[in-house]
């Protein structure tokens, strides 16, 4: 019901399939557990088992995934005494570090070196666009003839992330 809830509000369908994906795959335990007998205690055993096992980024993602959807239980509920609150407020998410993966502008003669020895032309291309137009990997992969018009020397993509064009 949650993944049909994330599909009414236009998220794009690989963010669906991903937290699906995600849920299937860290939390079978509870896939056979009803949603109001997941225990705090559970939440958090499991939080540090996925992150001893896959490590810190992945036990909070799973983690935020699994609190949207609760969170969804919880609005949808029509008994509001039938759930207790979101087990997932016992776990305590690891800090997370934004990539480091950045190009300064004195890197940026050996990088366009490097893209440059790069043999399949349609990679290099993709790097050097990515470089020039700051789309997202994901929005670079996806893009489509009819979007790129010359004339004005512009790509109309009609839906990015954020969901506008």
């Amino acid at each position: 019901e949650y993944a049909a809830d994330m599909t009414a509000r236009e998220c794009a369908p690989r963010t669906v399939v991903d937290t699906l994906d995600r849920l299937d795959a860290y939390l079978p335990k509870l896939a056979d557990t009803p949603i109001s007998e997941v225990r705090r205690s559970t939440a958090r055993a499991e939080h540090q088992r996925i992150t001893r096992d896959h490590g810190k980024v992945t036990a909070n993602k799973v983690f935020r995934d699994f609190r949207a959807a609760y969170n969804f239980a919880l609005k949808v509920v029509d008994d509001p005494d039938a759930l207790p609150s979101n087990p997932v407020l016992a776990v305590t998410f690891h800090k997370e570090r934004a990539s480091e993966k950045v190009i300064l502008n004195d890197d940026l003669p050996d990088w366009w070196r490097r893209v440059q020895a790069i043999t399949n032309p349609l990679r290099r291309d993709m790097h050097e666009l990515g470089l020039l137009s700051g789309l997202r990997p994901g929005t670079l992969v996806t893009l489509r003839r009819e979007w790129v018009r010359l004339d004005a020397r512009a790509i109309s993509i009609p839906k990015m992330k954020s969901g506008r064009a």
